[in-house]
């Protein structure tokens, strides 16, 4: 997962833009959403991958609500909302929001949303100068890697599906 990620590249007004990653060679995509800061505390949030199971989202759906439950680590950090304070999108990893206001709350019932029956999640930005005569682009890549459980089908059971979706959080078209 460290090593993967998409060349993205493009013009504006002339000016060569991208994100490329080079494994050991050069600086890639950085961890976590576009942002203004990405200090210590942004590098401890986002400096990870989610590693869930549908099994695990589906026991924190039944026992939310019971006595002395905790919230697993991965549910409870799930980054389905950013920082706006920092300049980060109010809205990142998919989840289910049961009360409909934008707010990504596992304590009170609300999940991941992953493909699958286990998923890896991450989040990269492209605003890292990556190669000396490529200025960076504010390209955001949201990657769930993902698997299904399914030991009747050989071919769906040794399978691991990527998906990615890619977002220009710069000014630029």
């Amino acid at each position: 997962i460290d090593s993967f990620a998409p060349w993205i590249v493009g013009r504006s007004n002339g000016v060569l833009m991208g994100s490329l990653a080079q494994f050991g060679l050069i600086e890639g995509p950085g961890e976590g959403p576009v942002a203004d800061t990405r200090d210590t505390v942004f590098h401890n949030r986002y400096y990870q991958v989610w590693q869930l199971t549908q099994a695990d989202i589906d026991h924190h759906i039944a026992h939310w609500q019971d006595p002395g439950y905790e919230v697993p680590y991965m549910v409870a950090s799930w980054p389905g909302n950013g920082n706006v304070n920092n300049g980060e999108a109010a809205l990142l990893g998919p989840f289910t929001d049961l009360d409909s206001d934008g707010l990504y709350e596992p304590t009170l019932g609300e999940s991941p949303l992953i493909r699958g029956d286990m998923a890896v999640y991450t989040i990269n930005h492209g605003l890292d100068t990556s190669v000396i005569t490529i200025a960076p682009i504010g390209s955001e890549v949201h990657t769930l890697f993902y698997a299904f459980n399914n030991s009747w089908d050989p071919y769906l059971h040794n399978t691991v599906f990527c998906n990615q979706k890619i977002i220009n959080r710069s000014s630029l078209v």
